[in-house]
Formats: C-alpha cells, sequence, structure tokens
C-alpha cells in the first residue's frame, strides 16, 4: 500500500504524550481556518522580513506614498530583503548547498526534503556558523583537560546535573536517548535510556532527550537543575537564536 519510503516516514512519527483528540487547526488564524494571506505573514515573519506587530500598517503606509511605482518596489524589496545585499547573497549560496545535499538525498539516499525544510536547514546552518566564527558561545560540554583526556565536571551552582546525548540505529529504523543524573559529589543519582520507532536526524534526537530530561526533572518536582548537552544547535534553538526544522 505504501511505497519504502513513505513507510519509514510514517514510522517515523513520534506521537505526542497526550491523550487529547487531534484535530486540524491552523494557527496563525483565530477562526482556525487556513489562509494565503496568513501563511505569507508567517513565512514572511519567520524569514524576519515581517515584524511581529505592526506590519499591516507598515505595509499600507508604503503603499499609499505618493511616489512612482518603481520608488514603491524599490522600498519593498529592501524592507523584505529581497535586495541582493551580502546578507542575501550569503543567504542564497548556503540555499544553493542544502538543494544539492537534497538532490543527492534523493538520488544516493532515497530521501525526500520538503522546501521549506531546506531553507530552514540552510538558515539554521549559517547562523550556526557564523556563531562558531565569531566564537560567542562558550563551550557546551563543561570538561576538564588533562593529559588529552576529558573529565565530567560536577555542578557548582545546581544540585543536579543531567547528561543527554542521542543515538541513532537506520539498519533498525529506530533511535534512542540516554540522561545520566549526577549530584553535587558526582554520585549517580539515575540513569534513564528509551528508544524510539522511526528514523530522525540526530539533532531532533538531542532534543528529545532534552524533552526526557525535562519530564524527568518534571516527574520527581525538582528545580536546582543543569542540563548538559553537547549540540549546539539544541542549545541555539532553546535560546531563540535558531529555528529547527521539525
Amino acid at each position: 500500500m505504501f511505497s519504502e519510503e513513505e513507510s519509514r516516514r510514517i514510522l517515523s512519527i513520534q506521537f505526542s504524550d497526550c491523550a487529547n483528540t487531534d484535530s486540524w487547526f491552523w494557527s496563525e488564524e483565530k477562526s482556525g481556518l487556513y489562509s494565503v494571506s496568513s501563511a505569507y505573514k508567517m513565512l514572511q515573519q519567520q524569514s524576519g522580513a515581517w515584524p511581529v506587530t505592526g506590519a499591516e500598517t507598515c505595509w499600507q503606509n508604503l503603499w499609499q506614498l505618493q511616489v512612482p511605482a518603481k520608488v514603491q518596489h524599490l522600498v519593498w524589496r529592501a524592507m523584505s530583503g529581497c535586495l541582493p545585499t551580502k546578507d542575501v547573497v550569503e543567504e542564497a549560496a548556503m540555499v544553493a548547498w542544502r538543494i544539492w545535499l537534497a538532490r543527492n538525498d534523493i538520488l544516493w539516499n532515497n530521501k525526500s526534503t520538503k522546501a521549506l525544510d531546506v531553507v530552514k536547514l540552510a538558515r539554521t546552518n549559517l547562523v550556526s556558523w557564523r556563531n562558531a566564527q565569531k566564537q560567542k558561545s562558550e563551550p557546551l560540554l563543561n570538561v576538564n583537560y588533562s593529559k588529552d583526556l576529558e573529565h565530567w565536571r560536577k555542578p557548582i551552582v545546581h544540585k543536579y546535573k543531567i547528561n543527554v546525548d542521542g543515538a541513532i540505529f537506520e539498519a533498525e529504523n529506530c533511535f534512542g536517548v540516554g540522561i545520566v543524573i549526577r549530584d553535587q559529589a558526582g554520585h549517580l543519582v539515575e540513569a534513564v535510556s528509551t528508544s524510539k520507532v522511526g528514523v530522525v536526524t540526530p539533532k531532533i534526537d538531542e532534543v528529545i532527550g532534552v524533552k526526557e530530561a525535562l519530564s524527568w526533572i518534571k516527574n520527581h518536582n525538582l528545580s536546582d537543575v543543569e542540563i548538559e548537552t553537547d549540540s549546539l544547535v539544541v542549545v541555539q534553538a532553546i535560546n531563540g537564536e535558531v529555528q529547527m526544522p521539525s
């Protein structure tokens, strides 16, 4: 009934922890019904070309200006980020690179990628690369180096530390996450591992690992906890610096 690729994608869908009945709802409209205008607005906001508030008035004022149409068009392109500036050219180059990778995935791995995900991945990669070049982020894994060996560092401020990691088993069509909880003395409190059916990207695997860690904290009614991961993109996504495709 389904092709191998379709079956893989269906089995990769992760179920919600809630028992509520699902229903179709478009979050960008109060009525829950899809509209082209709200979809366009959402895409523009995701690209940073549309303010979260006040955008409608801004565009209305632009088109009411008593100037030649070509001047309005120039201003619109500048406000929409469509002019060939350095940032736009760099983003276009990253999108072209992600398109090339998506093409190779189809050709060699029989994996397809949505156009929107290609653009999101390109922007995420570009932001991550720029952050790495500027060295804005501190190392995510707190380690001590002694004779080229890494040593776990116990929490200084918080009472507990949770280390999170993920692993993908593509041949078995599944993935897993593991969390290790230690106290301030470095003593093991608990270790948890879980596996799920489906093939996801390493980034999503790490996100699910952080989610499992947060669930453990909630179930034990704790608050003085530090979570440690080695995924830069996940940390940036949590801080709102980048957007991750789901």
